[in-house]
């Protein structure tokens, strides 16, 4: 990846990454104790003022934050303007405190220039309301849906209805666009209370996906041609209060012209679908001037699938960052291409120990955003996603 364009002022820290002319990945890191309302408004503001030229659509955007402080989040962000860049497209807010305690963490988003490329955006519809983006790129077709949940869903009640109502609309909104969730590439899924039922929710997702015929056997030990898309799995409420949302990043269009899709495992992790989660290690989405590495929510997990180094920070972070060293190394990928990411952080005191490995690894400034989240496993103190992009010629 080029060299990412870093941006630093009073209330934030902003890496913009921009791996072909006609594509952006914004990442926000606020700064300690910054007032979320200032700290939102001066951060669009610098995005706006960033992306000169005529026609950027925002595909993605996801803010990381406090939910007593939407309110003032989302003021900041509309006194800026915002609109004139991203349109009618929706957001996701997700509660991910700051490592200081209480405001906005961060923000992420991605933006595209159509015209570049002689592409186009639209609008994705739900009942009438507006629930994702889709481009063209080169002949390539995506499509993201963000802040998806099954609260809608006719039989919604238990967490566990709610997930599967939330796959089954997923589904039909990925049919009215002409493809199918066995075109999902990536998935980011918050579940609030995640250690209460993370168990009911991978049940309930295995069987959702079982129907939809996605599932491999867990006890083949052999290699796998799977369908799983790469997924994050973390705690976080939501302003809707439902039990668990998500986005999801799909393929569609022509299989001739969509974009070489490859699910990765990793030689130094057990598929996780051999242990009951439904997902995918990565995903490498390739075009023909470059390429990006949708990275699921990795952790201190080895190759039979246990938790290492019980309360040893230090020591899951380094594992972790070796976990995702050797799964993006399949795409040509080192750390240093990591565009954006989100650090999920179990105690926020360990931010020090997660900032002195990062800088002695070459990583800073490092385009992550950090928030404090319970991991899927009660012992598991840190976790990180993220997407790596490599140029090719």
């Amino acid at each position: 990846m080029n060299c990412p364009t870093i941006v630093e002022q009073d209330e934030f820290l902003m890496t913009v990454a921009a791996p072909t002319p006609d594509q952006r990945w914004i990442t926000v890191c606020v700064r300690p104790n910054a007032n979320p309302q200032v700290a939102a408004a001066a951060a669009y503001s610098k995005i706006r003022a960033l992306l000169t030229g005529e026609n950027w659509q925002c595909l993605h955007e996801r803010i990381f934050g406090s939910l007593g402080h939407r309110e003032a989040i989302l003021k900041g962000r509309a006194s800026a303007g915002l609109s004139a860049l991203d349109g009618a497209a929706p957001l996701t807010f997700v509660q991910g405190h700051p490592v200081w305690g209480e405001g906005l963490a961060g923000i992420q988003m991605q933006f595209f220039q159509p015209a570049q490329t002689d592409g186009r955006v639209w609008d994705i519809l739900d009942d009438g309301q507006v629930c994702g983006r889709g481009w063209t790129r080169r002949g390539a077709t995506y499509l993201l849906l963000q802040g998806i949940n099954g609260m809608r869903s006719p039989v919604a009640g238990s967490r566990e209805e709610q997930t599967v109502g939330m796959i089954d609309r997923t589904e039909r909104i990925l049919q009215s666009q002409g493809t199918s969730y066995g075109q999902v590439a990536r998935t980011w899924i918050y579940l609030a209370d995640i250690l209460k039922w993370y168990d009911g929710f991978n049940l309930a997702r295995n069987g959702a996906y079982a129907g939809l015929g996605l599932m491999p056997s867990a006890g083949n030990t052999g290699p796998v041609a799977f369908q799983l898309p790469a997924s994050t799995g973390i705690n976080g409420h939501n302003p809707d209060n439902a039990a668990c949302l998500m986005d999801v990043l799909a393929v569609a269009g022509d299989p001739a012209a969509r974009p070489h899709v490859l699910r990765l495992t990793n030689l130094r992790q057990k598929d996780a679908f051999r242990y009951g989660a439904a997902f995918s290690r990565g995903v490498i989405l390739t075009e023909a001037d470059f390429a990006q590495i949708q990275i699921s929510g990795t952790a201190a997990i080895d190759e039979t699938g246990a938790s290492l180094y019980p309360g040893d920070t230090r020591a899951q972070i380094e594992r972790t960052l070796d976990n995702i060293e050797t799964l993006i190394a399949q795409g040509h990928a080192r750390l240093t291409d990591i565009a954006s990411a989100t650090v999920f952080l179990k105690r926020a005191e360990d931010v020090s120990i997660w900032r002195e490995i990062a800088a002695r690894r070459g990583l800073e400034p490092f385009p992550g955003i950090c928030v404090v989240a319970d991991v899927c496993r009660a012992d598991l103190l840190f976790e990180l996603d993220g997407v790596a992009l490599v140029g090719r010629s």
